[in-house]
């Protein structure tokens, strides 16, 4: 993926510079949009829209995960819209206070991707469910 590829953006946001990680994730959304391929587009917008729910900015990163969820089902995308869009949710509605849902629905993603192979990031989502959502300290 061009420019501002998924992991730059969190390293900006863990060397303590947010207004460039949202800087750059905005910019690989936009790259992701002129590629024109859906996949890399659902991708960019779930995967790569983790630095909101870092920046706990949960309507932001739901923005972009109801975006994810209208490309994969306009493109039959089951990997979007059964895997990457019910775990980003699933976070952003935890954060957004809805832990009944948004824990249902994190754990309905991760268990799919747990069984398909899926091992990257599984720590982090249980962190999540483990926590309960329970409010960050900044």
């Amino acid at each position: 993926m061009g420019p501002g590829n998924i992991r730059t953006r969190s390293n900006f946001w863990m060397l303590g510079y947010p207004k460039q990680a949202v800087t750059i994730s905005d910019a690989k959304d936009a790259h992701a949009r002129r590629l024109r391929h859906p996949f890399d587009l659902g991708w960019a917008l779930t995967a790569g829209a983790i630095v909101f729910d870092h920046l706990s900015e949960p309507d932001e990163h739901r923005k972009r995960v109801e975006e994810a969820d209208r490309v994969g089902r306009e493109n039959s995308l089951s990997f979007i819209t059964e895997l990457l869009v019910p775990i980003n949710s699933g976070i952003a509605l935890i954060w957004k206070g809805q832990f009944a849902e948004g824990m249902a629905t994190l754990k309905a993603g991760q268990e799919i991707w747990v069984a398909s192979g899926g091992r990257v990031s599984t720590p982090y989502y249980k962190s999540i469910l483990a926590g309960h959502g329970a409010p960050r300290q900044s």
